[in-house]
């Protein structure tokens, strides 16, 4: 992500919480994907069941794109992508 020197501390934190970012956007009442925080393997495999079709997973304090895997269709690709983020 690209900064200057007109880019606050908070904002940069705040894009790197996605949890707190996805709340922000949801309290202004702008769409954002469904998701969930998970804290396990198990947890990532039931929260695709539960979400259904393919899905992102992404590390939750992060940038750039890192640990992001995108696609993802299956129980084994869920555990794998859990693994990378």
């Amino acid at each position: 992500a690209t900064t200057t020197g007109m880019t606050s501390d908070i904002a940069v934190r705040i894009a790197q919480d996605k949890d707190y970012a996805k709340k922000l956007l949801e309290d202004a009442s702008i769409p954002v994907p469904q998701g969930v925080l998970v804290s396990s393997e198990e947890e990532a495999i039931k929260a695709f069941r539960e979400i259904g079709g393919e899905v992102a997973i992404k590390p939750f304090d992060g940038h750039h794109g890192n640990g992001v895997c995108l696609n993802i269709a299956t129980e084994e690709a869920v555990r794998h992508a859990y693994r990378v983020a």
